[in-house]
């Protein structure tokens, strides 16, 4: 979760305007495919076929983007998790309210 009171009425509105940038540029991407070919058009070799640079892009998050939380297969809910909760972390230090 990077903003934990996103749908109640006192929503973060300071974290969600330093998000706006991000959310604005990834509103083309709508779903996992189109994420995951966004993802392997920018590692795999020129010329490869889409099915081959989501197959890349799988390997590469599952294998390589935070080992720690784990690199078995079914682990992309824990690393979102945990991805969510650093963005949150990060946030909250550019927002001076560290404690």
């Amino acid at each position: 979760h990077i903003v934990y009171e996103l749908g109640q009425n006192n929503a973060d509105t300071a974290m969600m305007e330093l998000l706006r940038p991000s959310f604005e540029e990834a509103f083309v991407i709508q779903n996992q495919q189109v994420a995951l070919d966004f993802i392997g058009k920018r590692g795999s070799a020129i010329g490869v076929s889409r099915e081959k640079r989501i197959k890349y892009a799988k390997d590469i998050l599952q294998k390589e983007l935070l080992p720690h939380v784990g690199t078995e297969d079914f682990c992309e809910t824990k690393k979102a998790y945990f991805f969510g909760y650093m963005i949150n972390r990060i946030l909250v230090c550019a927002l001076d309210r560290s404690k």
